[in-house]
Formats: structure tokens, C-alpha cells, sequence
């Protein structure tokens, strides 16, 4: 709840979704876009086996399957793992500010 009021993205009625990718590990991504600038990915793992995805640029890690909230866990780029049956919330700084 904490981060669902802190980036309004996730429930602004003029918030899409610009990509939905079911990659050939069973990972999905999710890229929103509040249409301001600010976006947010979201990676869903449902298997039993940690996976890896690679972030195009930089993007602020908000929930990673054991936290979630308003603060900013990680800056991460580049590789990253899902763990296994768990979900990663990203925002960009557009959505920090």
C-alpha cells in the first residue's frame, strides 16, 4: 500500500502500459508510463528457479520480493536476478521526484 501511494503510477487511471514481454525463461516484464516521464517495470518470476533479466539503463529499485515500500532499495543497472517465484518493482528518477 505504502508504495502504491508514494508512485501514483500504479493507480493513475491515465497510467498504460507500454510493453508486456513474456521472455523465453517464463519471466515477464512489465513497463508502465504515467505519460509524464515516469515509468515504472515490473518483473514477475513464477517459476522455482531465479532468473536473470538485463536492464536497459538505470532504474531504482522499490520492492524486490522481501520489501517493498516508498524508499528506493537499490540503484540497479545492467544484469539483474529475479528470484524465484517473486516480483522486482523498478521506477525511473523521473517518478523520485
Amino acid at each position: 500500500i505504502e508504495m502504491r501511494k508514494a508512485y501514483s503510477i500504479f493507480t493513475a487511471p491515465t497510467a498504460t502500459v507500454l510493453d508486456v514481454q513474456e521472455l523465453g525463461s517464463g519471466l515477464m516484464a512489465i513497463l508502465f508510463d504515467d505519460g509524464n516521464g515516469g515509468q515504472a517495470l515490473v518483473l514477475l518470476n513464477p517459476h522455482n528457479t531465479a532468473l536473470p533479466y538485463t536492464l536497459e539503463g538505470q532504474w531504482n529499485l522499490v520492492a524486490d520480493g522481501e520489501t517493498a515500500g516508498a524508499s528506493v532499495l537499490a540503484a540497479e543497472s545492467g544484469s539483474v536476478t529475479a528470484q524465484k517465484v517473486g516480483v522486482r518493482v523498478y521506477v525511473n528518477d523521473a517518478l523520485l521526484n
